[in-house]
């Protein structure tokens, strides 16, 4: 992870969480993995012009412009098909259908761009990393706040890994769409 306030991207701060949620019985039920970023327009990309319309629908408690996606990946198949997977976007869900295509369209975009951006291009600013604004995001109970913790949340090549996972997934739920 680079600290630094220099950023260049058309995002920030970009980190990730894939949670593991278990049912009463210690099964594991769900996946909850989150991306947060911070958008920005710079030379090298527009992301917060581009998203506007959807922050401007659904701002970010803490920061305008962040965007922080959670999906909520059921793993047993009966409960797949009784509550379907869920994309939430600062805490509204938004279904796959054909009027939420666009915005699906520019997460993809936004997740391919930050795969292909080179490590030391990657920008956390060192006030983010131990802000309240980054503790919350990642639903990060108080005795998991630490340094360690919070590295492995904002290392590029898990960002990157967890963007292709997410790309994967909606470019599978939007063709089941488009096929139906």
């Amino acid at each position: 992870m680079m600290i630094t306030d220099v950023n260049f991207r058309g995002f920030k701060n970009a980190g990730m969480q894939v949670n593991q949620i278990c049912n009463e019985a210690g099964e594991l039920k769900m996946l909850l993995t989150i991306l947060n970023t911070e958008l920005t327009n710079d030379y090298a990309g527009k992301e917060l012009d581009t998203f506007y319309s959807i922050l401007r629908k659904t701002p970010n408690k803490t920061n305008k412009k962040f965007l922080n996606l959670q999906f909520w990946q059921y793993l047993q198949l009966d409960d797949r098909v009784k509550y379907d997977d869920k994309f939430v976007i600062n805490d509204v869900e938004y279904s796959v259908n054909m009027e939420n295509l666009g915005v699906f369209e520019k997460l993809v975009k936004l997740f391919k761009k930050i795969k292909e951006t080179p490590e030391y291009l990657f920008c956390v600013n060192k006030d983010y990393v131990t802000s309240s604004d980054c503790i919350d995001s990642f639903i990060l109970p108080p005795d998991c706040v630490d340094k360690e913790r919070l590295a492995v949340i904002h290392d590029p090549e898990n960002v990157k890994s967890v963007c292709e996972y997410l790309s994967k997934e909606i470019t599978e739920a939007v063709s089941y769409l488009l096929e139906c």
